[in-house]
């Protein structure tokens, strides 16, 4: 797998920037919502099915950073808070409810914990 996303992370990381603020890596490219929201966007061959078709960015970058296939119902978590970062260090895998409760952390402005999950990066 990761031999033929090679071509597909150089062309994102000659795209983004690194915000010195968190250490985000930020999608310069196109967004929009694949599946809603205003995530980066690429179209590439990517796994499961290898089709040339519209992914999120930051979901590409997961599956080649821990070699990992990702399918349509896992949640990639930004610790971050920042839709458009794909610092592979910052995009976690978890559970939706997880998902879903870290945006009262970044309302908040600070981390109400996660149990067993990573903190969030404010």
């Amino acid at each position: 797998m990761q031999a033929y996303n090679r071509s597909t992370l150089e062309r994102i990381a000659s795209i983004c920037h690194i915000d010195p603020l968190k250490g985000c890596l930020v999608w310069g490219g196109t967004t929009g919502g694949v599946r809603g929201g205003n995530y980066g966007e690429i179209k590439a061959k990517c796994p499961p099915d290898y089709h040339s078709k519209t992914h999120h960015v930051h979901r590409v970058v997961y599956q080649f950073h821990f070699d990992v296939i990702l399918d349509n119902n896992q949640q990639i978590s930004h610790l971050c808070h920042n839709c458009l970062c794909c610092n592979p260090y910052h995009l976690v895998l978890e559970p939706f409810v997880v998902n879903n409760a870290r945006k009262l952390c970044a309302s908040s402005g600070q981390c109400s914990g996660h149990g067993d999950h990573a903190p969030c990066i404010l």
